[in-house]
């Protein structure tokens, strides 16, 4: 329940930066504009079928224990959808890393922790829709969830330390135009240590025997708005273009 309630707040504050980037960005670099409206159109989908998911609980459902225990949509709007929203956003950031850096290693290792987690999200997703109750989770579920959230949390991180790496490298020039994309490069780094805790904080659910699956559904909670952290970072990093300079 609290997982909705969050992912439907930050799809509020979701539509308020949509719209802040349509009014100042409309003659943005096409390939940007298509992410944006793309991770839009996705988030909306996704907050709908959390909500579907969470009348069908806890509305049609009041009461009714076993229904409590399916997955109904969960499988879709939680690891899956939520794959494909930080492949977007995460291969926006390698690509980002590879423009300021020129180094192809360092954005080809990460492309790769990122497929990781895309993998390990998808069989999650795909193996649970098998399944249908959160009664049936088994130890190939726990192998997906920790691909998944290991490597979304490896991948956030490692990103976050790059980017201090060239922030600091920023920092050593007093030239404007190249101190010019440290707001930007800070907030990169924030709204990655914020992605990797909540990958984190759901690898641990997953890991913590009394609060683990099938014994209880908190694992669902960062689940559902890991996806919203993911789009709101992503397009506040490209409204705050307007600032940066």
């Amino acid at each position: 329940f609290l997982g909705i309630v969050l992912n439907s707040y930050l799809y509020g504050i979701l539509t308020l930066q949509y719209y802040n980037y349509h009014v100042n960005f409309r003659n943005d670099y096409p390939i940007l504009r298509a992410i944006v409206h793309a991770q839009f159109v996705l988030e909306t989908v996704q907050t709908i079928m959390s909500i579907a998911d969470g009348f069908h609980w806890f509305v049609y459902g009041y009461g009714k224990r076993a229904q409590l225990q399916e997955f109904f949509l969960a499988n879709i709007d939680s690891p899956i959808m939520c794959v494909v929203i930080t492949l977007i956003s995460q291969g926006a950031y390698c690509w980002r890393i590879y423009r300021l850096s020129g180094r192809k290693l360092v954005t080809l290792a990460i492309a790769l922790v990122i497929c990781c987690q895309a993998a390990g999200g998808l069989g999650l997703g795909i193996m649970n829709q098998k399944l249908g109750n959160i009664s049936k989770w088994n130890k190939t579920d726990d192998i997906f969830m920790i691909i998944w959230t290991a490597s979304t949390a490896v991948a956030d991180t490692t990103i976050a330390c790059v980017m201090t790496y060239l922030l600091l490298l920023n920092d050593n020039s007093y030239n404007r135009t190249v101190r010019v994309p440290s707001r930007i490069v800070r907030l990169l780094i924030e709204s990655n240590i914020a992605t990797a805790t909540v990958a984190t904080v759901q690898l641990l659910i997953t890991l913590i025997r009394p609060i683990s699956p099938p014994k209880t559904s908190l694992f669902l909670c960062p689940g559902y708005v890991l996806g919203k952290i993911y789009s709101n970072s992503f397009i506040t990093m490209l409204n705050n273009r307007n600032y940066a300079g």
